[in-house]
C-alpha cells in the first residue's frame, strides 16, 4: 500500500509541478503559488478536521516556518520552470530539495541505514 501511495503522490506531485511551470510562463510565479495555496486551503482543512489530534505552539511554530519557506521554493521552481527546461530545473530542484533533509537529519543524530545511503548516493546525480 505505501508504494501505490507514494506513487500516487508522485504522479499528484508531477502534475502539479507540471501546471504551476505551465502557469508562471503566464503570470507571475507569485501568483500562481499564492492561488495554488488560496485553492488547497480548504481541502487541507477537511483533512486536518477528519485526521484530528492536538497541536502545540512549537507544532504551529514549525508547520508556519515549512508553509513560508516550502512557498518561496516553489516561487523559485515555478520561475525556473517558466524560464528554462524542466529537464534540467525539475532534477536540480529534487536533488536539492534531498539534501536538505538529509543533512538536518545526519546533524541531528539520525543514522541513516546503508539502504537509505545507497538511495541518497542514487537519487543525488
Amino acid at each position: 500500500m505505501e508504494v501505490l501511495l507514494g506513487g500516487l503522490a508522485s504522479i499528484v506531485y508531477g502534475v502539479a509541478d507540471f501546471i504551476g511551470g505551465e502557469a508562471s510562463r503566464k503570470v507571475n510565479a507569485a501568483t500562481v503559488v499564492a492561488w495554488s495555496g488560496a485553492f488547497s486551503l480548504p481541502l487541507l482543512l477537511v483533512v486536518a478536521v477528519a485526521v484530528g489530534g492536538e497541536a502545540t505552539t512549537a507544532d504551529y511554530a514549525l508547520g508556519f516556518t515549512a508553509g513560508a519557506l516550502g512557498s518561496i521554493g516553489l516561487v523559485m521552481l515555478f520561475a525556473g520552470l517558466a524560464q528554462g527546461r524542466a529537464a534540467a530545473v525539475a532534477p536540480v530542484s529534487a536533488a536539492l530539495g534531498a539534501i536538505v533533509p538529509v543533512v538536518v537529519a545526519v546533524t541531528a543524530g539520525d543514522r541513516p541505514s546503508p539502504w537509505a545511503w545507497v538511495g541518497v548516493a542514487l537519487a543525488i546525480p
